[in-house]
């Protein structure tokens, strides 16, 4: 009989029912976390050599991933460092579908980075603890708090790199609360946790471990995890799935549900979704949208660095998706959105999660301050997949549209903020400004230049922790530029420039005048101007700006018909016209503007209706006929244009 059948029976005996050794109080001493580069980091050296060598054996599938890593023995080790490392984690989780009800059994091997460790303090929500002992069942001093906090009192003092293994049991309900979205819901047909603090982990969340997770549930029931399934089986009346964790990670998530299951490997990478019965056909239709996204991936960042793929549909209640290695959690309206023409929605939902494989697990975040490098990235991944398979940058415009209009000005943030999560609007910044960030790197390095820069990116920190600094580093390293004036401005800065923009015709063109607009510095970047004029190609020149004001002549061999400035919205600005009434730029106010302006109304960003306002992004959305700011172009802006109009007659 397996350990997994007895604790099933466990379940229905008086050891599991007997109430837990009274807790003992907690031996006095540090737990303070060390920081990079202080004298505690360099005493906890010595236990790092001993996680490496613990580690080795468990080698992520490289055989399509040349040039990285070949073994485990520097997975995720340059990553900030505490007292101690938890090194491996193994749970029997016993589900019951619809019911906050779990029995979670853990052990948990620790590795002391300090001499003389004295107590082991972990994360830890609930459910409520009923013991802890060592492997040998000998009983262990613990103490949960109200804080969150559960500490462990080792029967010795452990020396650095002495690895220390505890076993402990809990059974109740687990807090679904979450700042951004529910991280678990107990219902049916549905059940789901992605992290929800059921199991102890490192206080250092940049501490990533290796294990099994073991789910048992009821027989009309599948269990889909993070990890690899390795077997299911009968035991004690359940079907136990086994999920192997071989790779490093920080996330034991789970769905469970009367699960089916769609399978192919049409690139050679096993995809797996698992669905509800009803979304079946769907669920076929995410296998080749899968495929494209991780070749596309593979050839512009990396190669697919794990051994499969797995789609797993989860409660509406989690608000979207969730992307952790080798697995994407889907709610369940993403399945319905797939019947949709093209299944557009459903496609950047994905793609943005399929992301994550490279952006936050492949190349893991240093620090809070700079998530943007795992779901800006991602974000950025997705929006590159829709403008390739579509031919359009609609989701780069609404993503860059989505941050001008829907951020104040006076509570707007750095993208690098190191409280960037405590921010109403953390998603706006983070995601759609981060996407957008990323891509007027890859406007001013080049398509072949950022591409080669961002695989460097990879190749340095591929299974390691990145931050800010790391990314500016590679970019730089691999491109040859000096782009610090970049990132100062777009990373560690907020904002983004206003243009008041004029025309003068000559005989040698149009001069155009831009001036920056904002107060708080001036804006480097290329602005790409636009000449179009009758029975001539269009003409496009790039315009260098790194002063407050910038005057270009714009040549032209034809009359103009429309001047404009970046026209297809590769920077983060905002356009005003100095005179409302040449919308055209070519310098001159005739018939031509009225037309510019009136093909121009309407294409609204804000939206009224009988229950209020609502934003919109719209990718063709005009901004510089916007003269009021306010998201419309609409009859109260064509008046302040006819006004100006009229002023410029005879």
């Amino acid at each position: 009989m397996s350990r997994l059948a007895v604790l099933l029976l466990l379940l229905a005996s008086e050891v599991l029912a007997a109430p837990a050794p009274p807790a003992p109080s907690i031996v006095e001493g540090s737990t303070a976390e060390g920081t990079p580069g202080s004298p505690l980091t360099n005493r906890l050296e010595p236990g790092l050599a001993a996680r490496r060598q613990l580690r080795a054996a468990e080698a992520p599938p490289l055989a399509r991933f040349q040039g990285l890593p070949p073994t485990a023995t520097t997975l995720y080790d340059n990553g900030p460092q505490g007292l101690y490392d938890v090194q491996r984690v193994d749970l029997d989780v016993f589900v019951k579908p619809g019911e906050n009800d779990l029995t979670v059994f853990s052990t948990i091997t620790v590795i002391s980075n300090q001499e003389a460790l004295d107590q082991i303090q972990l994360s830890y929500q609930l459910p409520p603890v009923l013991w802890v002992r060592l492997v040998d069942d000998t009983p262990l001093e613990n103490e949960v708090t109200g804080s969150g906090f559960f500490t462990v009192v080792p029967d010795h003092l452990l020396a650095a790199g002495e690895s220390f293994t505890f076993r402990m049991a809990a059974t109740g309900s687990v807090s679904c609360e979450s700042n951004m979205v529910a991280a678990c819901e107990f219902a049916t047909p549905i059940t789901y946790v992605t992290y929800a603090g059921y199991f102890p982990e490192n206080l250092n969340s940049s501490d990533p471990f290796v294990g099994t997770l073991r789910l048992a549930v009821p027989p009309d029931y599948a269990a889909a995890a993070t990890g690899t399934l390795v077997s299911i089986t009968d035991e004690g009346g359940a079907h136990v799935y086994t999920w192997d964790h071989t790779v490093p990670t920080t996330f034991f998530s789970f769905g469970v549900a009367p699960y089916q299951t769609v399978t192919d490997d049409p690139s050679g990478i096993p995809i797996t979704v698992w669905s509800l019965p009803e979304n079946q056909a769907s669920a076929a239709e995410m296998v080749p949208v899968t495929d494209q996204v991780l070749t596309l991936y593979g050839d512009r960042f990396a190669p697919f660095p794990w051994s499969k793929m797995d789609i797993v549909e989860i409660g509406n209640s989690f608000g979207g998706g969730y992307g952790p290695l080798s697995t994407i959690f889907l709610l369940s309206w993403a399945f319905q959105m797939s019947d949709h023409p093209g299944g557009g929605m459903m496609n950047e939902l994905i793609s943005h999660e399929l992301g994550h494989q490279w952006w936050g697990n492949l190349v893991s975040v240093w620090s809070p301050d700079s998530v943007w490098l795992s779901e800006g990235f991602a974000e950025f991944s997705s929006c590159l997949f829709n403008a390739e398979s579509t031919g359009q940058r609609r989701q780069f415009l609404t993503d860059g549209l989505m941050y001008q209009y829907q951020v104040p000005s006076d509570q707007d943030k750095p993208i690098s903020h190191y409280q960037i999560y405590l921010s109403e609007f953390y998603q706006t910044i983070v995601y759609d400004k981060g996407a957008f960030i990323l891509d007027m790197l890859r406007f001013e390095l080049g398509d072949d230049a950022f591409f080669a820069a961002m695989r460097h990116h990879v190749s340095k920190f591929a299974y390691a922790f990145a931050g800010n600094a790391d990314f500016a580093a590679a970019i730089e390293e691999s491109s040859g530029q000096d782009l610090g004036w970049f990132f100062d401005q777009w990373v560690y800065g907020r904002g983004y420039p206003g243009f008041l923009v004029s025309a003068t015709r000559t005989e040698q063109g149009v001069s155009l005048r831009l001036e920056q607009t904002q107060t708080e510095k001036v804006f480097k970047m290329h602005l790409p101007v636009r000449v179009l004029a009758a029975g001539v190609d269009a003409a496009e020149q790039s315009v260098w700006v790194d002063d407050a004001t910038t005057e270009v002549l714009v040549p032209f061999g034809a009359d103009p018909l429309l001047v404009s400035v970046d026209p297809d919205r590769r920077q983060l600005r905002r356009l005003t016209l100095a005179n409302p009434a040449d919308p055209n730029l070519d310098g001159e106010v005739n018939g031509l503007d009225v037309i510019r302006f009136t093909t121009g109304m309407q294409r609204n960003l804000v939206h009224s209706t009988d229950q209020g306002d609502f934003f919109y992004p719209n990718a063709n959305y005009p901004d510089y006929l916007d003269l009021a700011y306010d998201g419309k172009i609409d009859q109260a802006d064509f008046d302040v244009f006819a006004a100006a109009f009229e002023g410029t007659g005879p």
